[in-house]
This record gives C-alpha cells, structure tokens and sequence, in this order.
C-alpha cells in the first residue's frame, strides 16, 4: 500500500479547474532509461497543463540490501496486501455506484422530475457514513450488510 511506499521525489499538477468526478484525464507516464534515472510526466488531458520530474539515484536513496530487504517483505505480506487490496476495491466500486445513483436521481433529465422527494432514497446519500467515520470497523463489526460495507463472505 502507499504507506509502505520510498519517496524518490514529488510534483503537483495543479491549476486544473474544478470538475465532476471522473471528468479530469490525467496522464502519467514513467520512463525508466539505461542508467537507472526515472522520469515521471503528467499531463491534465483537458487544459495541457503538465509537470515532470526526473528521479536520479543520489543519497538518501535505498542502498541495494534495503531493496532487497523490502522485496522479501513483499513477498511475505502478499496474500494480505491481495486481501486489502480487495476491500478496498470493494469499497471503490460502492462509493462509485452510490455517486453514480446520486447524480442519476438528480439529474432532471433522467429521474429527478419523475420521482417524489420523499422517495429519492435518502440512504444512497449517507451509505458511505459509517465506514468514512469508522473506518477502523472491519467486516465482522460493520453495521452496514456486507455488500454495502464492502466485505467479502468469509471475512
């Protein structure tokens, strides 16, 4: 997970102007040459607006049996970072389903005029809560179903 990651450098792609979700097309692009030097680009697809950095191997980096030590421990936590890696999968998938439910029952050109206030599902809005609050809860203490909470059966 990016907790675990190693900082070799940073860059903002800012000035991208608000939009909705999913609109903004960012593409990033890694290129690793001969000598080991990493550059990084991204580009907003819809303004141009771009940055780049270039990543060189100079102190403060991981020495080769830092590296190699952090292989092993990869290979060691595979199978739970498979496992986090679901959840939190899961958990995309829902939180795109309930934004894409709430934007299909405001939209006036699709429900929102065909459908009464009080029968606009309130529970779409606030489905995410307990888990954006709680986010220590895991599956077997989530108040919410597991296909809300996105547990897998078996956890």
């Amino acid at each position: 997970m990016t907790k675990d990651n190693h900082q070799l450098g940073k860059f903002d792609l800012t000035g991208i102007p608000p939009a909705a979700r999913g609109v903004p097309q960012i593409e990033v692009t890694f290129e690793i040459d001969e000598n080991s030097i990493l550059s990084v680009s991204a580009i907003e697809k819809g303004t141009g607006k771009s940055e780049s950095i270039t990543v060189t191997n100079d102190k403060g980096r991981l020495s080769k049996e830092e590296i190699e030590a952090m292989i092993r421990d990869a290979e060691k936590f595979a199978d739970q970072d498979k496992a986090l890696k679901e959840k939190i999968d899961a958990k995309n998938s829902l939180e795109n389903y309930v934004y894409t439910m709430r934007n299909t029952i405001e939209d006036k050109e699709k429900l929102a005029d065909k459908i009464e206030t009080e029968d606009k599902l309130p529970g779409v809005f606030n489905v995410m809560a307990p888990l954006r609050f709680h986010p220590e809860l895991g599956c077997e203490t989530s108040p919410w179903p597991r296909y809300l909470s996105g547990c897998r059966p078996g956890q």
